[in-house]
């Protein structure tokens, strides 16, 4: 899938438009792969600080859909 994210935006906008395409929670999702300068990013990373190609970065997203969830399961 290809996620348009401008460099303003942070990973928890990139988190939503994960969400509203595969009904994975934004709590529930793991992205691997993204790294930043400063280490792991949190939710409040920026598109900006991201390494790699400034036009396009790969991850691998890790999640459960929320319907795939059974009632009253936490992670």
């Amino acid at each position: 899938m290809n996620i348009s994210l401008s460099q303003d935006e942070r990973i928890s906008v990139l988190k939503q438009k994960i969400y509203d395409i595969t009904n994975i929670l934004p709590s529930n999702q793991k992205l691997l792969g993204i790294r930043t300068t400063n280490g792991p990013p949190c939710d409040t990373t920026l598109a900006s600080e991201f390494i790699g190609p400034a036009s396009k970065t790969s991850f691998l997203l890790m999640g459960t859909p929320q319907h795939e969830i059974p009632d009253g399961m936490v992670y």
